[in-house]
């Protein structure tokens, strides 16, 4: 069931800044990711998922993973929540620091908001560098999504269907789907996903490392504290 707006929690999400405007658009709806399973994919043909379940004490839920081996079964607690609560995101900015060391989100400026490179590097240098997603605080968050649905899966068996809802980006054309790196090669959605996932995670995706997937929705937020 569901959390009420009252009782949902709220975690960050750090999304690329190649997703940003896709997800503002609507059209990302899943997001892959690999906290919390670092230990796992140290060796992860060595496991096998046998699914993901909330636990007795109602602290969150988390994945039972089978070594392959041994035979023993460990428990990975997912980091990003249940189904119902809250995920604020989290991209590349810049924002100058108000008085006691505030931030103000107007005057906050967002990387995938800028449309050429030459204008990023213009601001970087004026600015002291665009800072990683992952350090955005909370006050900056524009973007807010609802959790629909979590499971985890290694990353090579994404579906097609699965890799258009990461929201991977039209090739020039819209004949097909944009190879992240190499611009001028049009391929099918499974094959854009993956240079996207080889470009920002080198190795992960030849190792076949296993990940969370998120199903998410937009949320608006509106005056409410949460």
């Amino acid at each position: 069931m569901l959390m009420t707006i009252e009782t949902a929690r709220t975690r960050p999400l750090s999304v690329d800044t190649l997703l940003i405007p896709s997800l503002r658009e609507g059209r990302k709806s899943q997001t892959r990711c690999l906290s919390e399973l670092e230990n796992i994919n140290m060796e992860p043909d060595r496991w096998e998922n046998h699914g993901i379940y909330p636990s007795t004490s109602g602290d969150g839920l988390y994945a039972w993973m089978k070594d392959r081996d041994g035979g023993r079964m460990i428990t990975v607690k997912c980091p990003l929540g249940v189904v119902g609560d809250l995920l604020w995101i989290r991209e590349r900015w810049i924002c100058p620091k108000q008085l006691g060391g505030t931030y103000v989100r107007e005057k906050a400026l967002y990387r995938a908001d800028i449309a050429t490179e030459a204008e990023a590097e213009r601001l970087a240098r004026l600015h002291g560098g665009w800072h990683p997603a992952h350090t955005m605080p909370l006050a900056l968050a524009r973007i807010w999504q609802r959790i629909t649905g979590l499971s985890v899966q290694r990353v090579q068996d994404i579906s097609e269907k699965d890799a258009k809802a990461e929201g991977i980006a039209d090739a020039e054309g819209g004949l097909g789907y944009l190879h992240y790196t190499d611009p001028l090669v049009i391929c099918n959605p499974i094959k854009s996903f993956s240079s996207f996932w080889q470009k920002t995670r080198p190795d992960s995706w030849e190792r076949n490392e296993w990940v969370w997937v998120v199903a998410h929705e937009s949320y608006e937020k509106g005056g409410e504290e949460l």
